[in-house]
């Protein structure tokens, strides 16, 4: 293609090296068009383990490239005097490793990978030469063929093309971690893995053979073989998938020296999954963790042989699968005891449920019958999993069967299985503490206690005696955030702190005696704290591992999964929260109104101006009654202070509002003035858990939720409660009629949700409004029609007539706006306007792009890396 000069650079006073193209260019338009694509992708690759790029022109014709000077051999010359030691080859393969991740992050492709194109410099570092070849990546390249590429041409060098390559299909990044697999293998040998007489053959070598065994005189540890025999797999998606992934493996290579040798029989036949035929769901890097398991399973031999090991033998090994197209991670993906497994839930907000990875599987399987689910937890067998779904806590077996319902589940927020057959979860964030049931049913009983704070307690996970468990204390009070140790067997509130901590705690025994640890995620990374399970004391100080999850969100865990063996993390959290919208019944003229948050109860005034609301801040969970102009955009804070304010209603005239406060366990009811000028009067609640659904058109009266009745409560301090419904069944969300002569309300009667109405005035009367399951009722202002949510989420409308002493009632008519969330009780999630065509309501926010999860087995040997 040309030659190549050392020159000077008189105006700098540096030595350089002048690339120039040869003679004939001007009649090959290609040499000279790679040459100017080498110019351009270098000059944009300013890294240390690339080759610098200084200056590019054209001398009589001919152009040229200045680029720096190199003091040392290429890899090509270094191997003629024979193999590298393992840890020069690591040095090496890291250093390229580190360069392709620069390369790969502009979506640029080498292509050519090989000895001759890698340089080692007498200063230290190993620099990529020649990117005369390299291509867009196909997603940033959807035009067509590259330039550098004639029609039916191979580009690259035999012996280190990757099988997609050569069979013409399409190539990604990987082709280049292939090609640095086969470097690798050189580098410890001193021969070629796929070296054959001939080119046709060489070709033939790396489609069909399999990579030569690693001998023993190369000096290569088990764990340094598993990363070679990794790179050179002829599927690209059982290769690593980034060099990213590969950089970090290469870091955390604890050993580079051979351990004694491994029996072949610690190798799965789950290898040969590899090669299966693609199956009907994959992520990009399904097969990645087949030799990666090979790895964990040599490191779990070696294990058996050694009585108290002192660290993990093992070197992490990290790979990384999407999740298809459309489909969102929604959960943390929690590991299975056995670290073989990876339960999640995937899908979208309205279409969710449980999914089934086995690490030596290509597939992620669907389970039957956990529509809906969140937050599942693993039992200790690993033949089961806890979840909860539909405002209930179930439990189904991994290998078929029904969900099994175990309690009710309002708004949870986490549950853990522990080996004594006990599991402790948290069911309704506002009311309630953690609770326990055992897994084979039976009773629902405290776990934990409210101290009279402000402190909620989520996210519990059990210690190995099955009786301690970790939970996290979350409120406004900043020093009594974090996590404590409970007892199924001492039921209290939280005693001593024993860390803080913005996330909820997971505890992993030990692979050998001694005390285990404690993982925890913050905005810094993932935080390991030795913990004594026997003792329940921290042993030193916490230390940050270099895998990034993300952090709790006020309505799901962090998102980390751990047994003693595999660790799953994700880096973007489950959307939370939702975005307050106005819209037309028809679908049109929709307007946001708010950024993502979480609130509820969204009620408009009666002079339609204004919205109430309450609004929880992320940051410490204080929770607040605001009132906002619709037109003007203005926000005014009603409520302030320790206490928990919530689900607000107006008063008749709009200058009042109503809500429940006090702490948890502890509730009243109060009034304040709708302007936040200050609070009025303080109501006794007539059962506890209780919350006000609507104010009496005379203003004497609320309809109150109390407990699973539904009571009228006075504004006359003179006056008593009076219990409205009062069934042997739950009956909640009650609503006056316009006129004050009916209410509308939701019953359980039948067995699900319906929205009912019954009579104020007169004789006693009753109608169902919905039979395919109802909630969340609204009359519209002027009584002409009812509105409530189906078990879909579907908001439908019911035209109502008034024949005098009765109500007749027409046939549901669905709304075209989105679904609303189903599955608990959370309030009311919109209103309507006065004439009944536009309605405010709370969606879920936009989806985000389908997630990566990060698998790192053998994680534990990062507690112990300098």
């Amino acid at each position: 293609m040309g030659q190549v000069y050392r020159a000077t650079d008189v105006r700098l006073g540096r030595d350089v090296a002048v690339k120039l193209l040869s003679g004939r260019s001007q009649h090959e338009p290609d040499l000279v068009e790679r040459f100017v694509q080498e110019a351009r992708v270098t000059a944009a690759l300013d890294r240390p383990n690339i080759v610098r790029l200084f200056d590019v022109g054209v001398h009589d014709g001919r152009p040229f490239l200045v680029m720096e000077l190199l003091d040392g051999e290429t890899l090509r010359h270094r191997l003629a005097r024979g193999p590298l030691r393992p840890d020069e080859a690591r040095r090496v393969a890291l250093d390229v490793a580190r360069g392709l991740v620069a390369a790969h992050a502009a979506a640029l492709i080498h292509r050519d990978l090989k000895p001759e194109n890698l340089f080692i410099t007498t200063a230290g570092p190993t620099k990529i030469l020649d990117f005369g070849v390299a291509r867009l990546a196909p997603h940033a390249n959807p035009q067509g063929p590259e330039l550098a590429t004639r029609a039916g041409a191979l580009v690259g060098t035999a012996g280190y093309l990757a099988p997609e390559a050569i069979l013409g299909e399409a190539a990604d990044t990987r082709v280049d971690l292939f090609a640095l697999g086969a470097i690798l293998f050189e580098m410890l040998t001193g021969r070629r893995a796929f070296a054959r007489d001939h080119t046709i053959d060489t070709l033939h070598a790396v489609l069909h053979d399999s990579m030569p065994p690693l001998d023993a005189t190369s000096g290569a540890s088990p764990d340094f073989a598993a990363i070679v025999g990794r790179l050179l797999e002829k599927a690209p998606e059982a290769r690593f998938q980034s060099a990213a992934d590969l950089a970090w493996t290469l870091e955390r290579l604890n050993g580079t020296v051979a351990a004694p040798a491994v029996q072949p029989e610690a190798i799965p036949d789950a290898i040969e999954a590899g090669r299966r035929p693609r199956g009907p769901w994959r992520g990009a890097a399904v097969g990645a963790c087949v030799a990666a398991a090979v790895a964990l399973l040599l490191g779990a031999v070696w294990w058996r042989n050694v009585p108290t090991p002192v660290t993990p033998p093992m070197a992490a090994s990290q790979f990384t699968w999407h999740l298809p197209d459309g489909m969102n991670l929604l959960s943390a993906p929690v590991v299975s005891p056995s670290g073989r497994q990876v339960a999640f839930v995937g899908g979208h907000d309205q279409t969710r449920q449980l999914f089934l990875r086995d690490l030596a599987s290509l597939d992620a399987q669907p389970i039957a019958g956990t529509e809906g689910a969140q937050q599942p937890f693993w039992s200790p067998d690993g033949a089961e999993i806890g979840f909860f779904a539909r405002g209930k806590l179930l439990k189904i077996r991994t290998q078929g069967g029904v969900p099994v319902p175990l309690a009710d589940t309002p708004d949870p927020r986490g549950g853990t299985w522990g080996r004594t057959g006990t599991i402790v979860f948290q069911s309704e964030l506002r009311d309630e503490a953690l609770s326990q049931v055992s897994a084979a049913g039976g009773p629902v009983t405290p776990a934990t206690l409210f101290d009279g704070t402000d402190s909620k307690h989520v996210w519990p996970a059990f210690l190995p005696d099955g009786v301690h468990f970790l939970y996290q204390a979350v409120g406004m009070n900043e020093a009594r955030r974090g996590v404590y140790v409970g007892s199924t067997a001492q039921v209290s509130g939280p005693g001593t702190l024993l860390f803080p901590s913005e996330s909820g705690a997971t505890y992993v025994p030990p692979t050998g005696t001694g005390p285990g640890t404690i993982l925890t995620v913050r905005s810094n990374g993932v935080e390991a704290r030795t913990f004594d399970a026997r003792t329940l004391a921290l042993v030193g100080q916490a230390r940050v591992i270099p895998v990034t999850a993300a952090v709790t969100t006020p309505q799901e865990a962090a998102m980390l999964g751990v047994s003693a063996e595999a660790l799953a993390v994700a880096a973007r959290p489950v959307p939370w929260g939702t975005v307050l919208v106005s819209m037309s019944l028809d679908g049109s003229a929709r307007r946001i109104m708010s950024a993502q948050e979480l609130t509820s109860w969204v009620r408009l005034s009666p002079d339609g101006r204004r919205l109430l609301r309450h609004r929880v801040a992320p940051e410490d969970g204080a929770v607040d009654i605001w009132v906002e102009d619709i037109d003007r955009g203005t926000r005014l804070r009603v409520t302030t202070g320790r206490d928990m304010h919530v689900s607000p209603t107006w008063s008749p005239r709009g200058d009042r509002v109503a809500y429940r406060a006090g702490p948890n366990g502890s509730p009243h009811l109060a009034i304040a003035q709708a302007d936040g000028s200050g609070a009025i009067a303080s109501i006794s609640c007539p059962k506890n858990p209780c919350e006000p659904t609507d104010w009496s058109a005379d203003g004497q009266w609320l309809l109150v939720n109390a407990d699973r009745d539904v009571f009228e409560v006075p504004l006359e301090a003179s006056a008593s409660a009076r219990p409205l419904l009062t069934a042997a069944f739950l009956e909640r969300d009650a609503r006056y009629s316009p006129d004050g002569r009916w209410v509308a309300y939701v019953s359980d009667e039948s067995g699900r949700p319906e929205v009912l109405i019954r009579s104020m005035t007169g004789p006693a009367q009753r109608v169902a409004v919905s039979n395919q399951g109802g909630d969340q009722p609204v009359w519209q202002r002027d009584g002409t029609a009812i509105f409530y949510i189906t078990h879909d989420g579907a908001l439908h409308r019911v035209a109502i007539t008034d024949a005098g002493s009765r109500l007749d009632l027409g046939r549901p008519r669905r709304m075209n706006v989105p679904a609303f969330p189903t599955g608990h009780h959370w309030g009311t999630a919109y209103d309507v306007s006065a004439d009944g065509s536009r309605a405010y309501l709370h969606t879920p926010p936009e989806p985000g792009a389908a997630q990566d999860v990060t698998i790192v087995l053998g994680w534990q040997a990062l507690l112990h890396a300098p």
